[in-house]
């Protein structure tokens, strides 16, 4: 595994790469992307053991922080929603010229599924394939449980004037919360066309189930599994089986 930090160098990216062994290695690529706010360190652990697997696999895979987040340079402030799409747009190129491979996927965990979909409309390279891990469909629905979760912590203390974009300890401007409120991965698959798509779920939810069929009504390959008690192996099956 090799960390550097790559695009501007004025509000690097941080990055980590797992190269496969050349005598193993495939024309194949997978951007791993994080999730945010609490779950991304939650994620982390799950996210490298995956990297090790695929790429023990033969496959070159990227992993990386959004702007603002985690080991990345940059912080949280008005615009964020349209930055973290530009950083999955900048890093799936970041990956296209450091493999030089053909065939890229990217994963997506939590709302990390979320962000990649709705970047489709944006992404120049020619993707694959997506992998939804325990995708979070409608961002209305983070939100609220993430509130939730805040105001029970929270009880009954104030918080103080420059901690009212907090939650559970992240920042969360006023237009993040209402551009998270507002996104729809079903929306960003309306970009999906030539490209296969795989959810790997804890379970088939109403909304997964809709995801699917609203998929394959428009002839876009889709396939549905649910997560075992080793969900990195239900994901990297994901991806061997296509």
């Amino acid at each position: 595994m090799t960390p550097y930090f790559f695009g501007d160098p004025k509000r690097p990216l941080y990055a980590t790469y797992h190269a496969p062994r050349p005598s193993a290695a495939l024309d194949a690529a997978v951007l791993l992307c994080p999730s945010i706010a609490h779950e991304h360190a939650a994620s982390r652990a799950a996210l490298s053991a995956l990297a090790r697997r695929l790429a023990a696999d033969g496959r070159h895979v990227l992993g990386f922080d959004y702007t603002g987040v985690g080991e990345s340079a940059g912080e949280i402030g008005r615009g964020q929603f349209l930055r973290w799409l530009r950083d999955i747009d900048l890093a799936i190129a970041e990956l296209s010229a450091l493999s030089g491979a053909r065939a890229l996927t990217v994963v997506g965990v939590s709302v990390g599924a979320l962000l990649a979909a709705m970047a489709f409309a944006t992404v120049r390279a020619p993707l694959q394939q997506l992998v939804l891990w325990d995708p979070v469909i409608r961002g209305a629905d983070f939100m609220a449980a993430l509130e939730r979760r805040h105001r029970q912590q929270l009880g009954r203390r104030r918080l103080a004037p420059d901690s009212q974009d907090d939650l559970l300890g992240y920042r969360f401007p006023a237009d993040l919360r209402r551009n998270l409120a507002f996104a729809d991965l079903r929306a960003g698959l309306e970009f999906a066309a030539g490209m296969r798509i795989s959810v790997v779920a804890p379970d088939e939810s109403v909304l997964v189930r809709e995801l699917g069929e609203s998929l394959r009504a428009r002839q876009v390959p889709v396939t549905i599994t649910r997560a075992s008690a080793t969900p990195v192996d239900a994901v990297a099956t994901a991806l061997a089986a296509q």
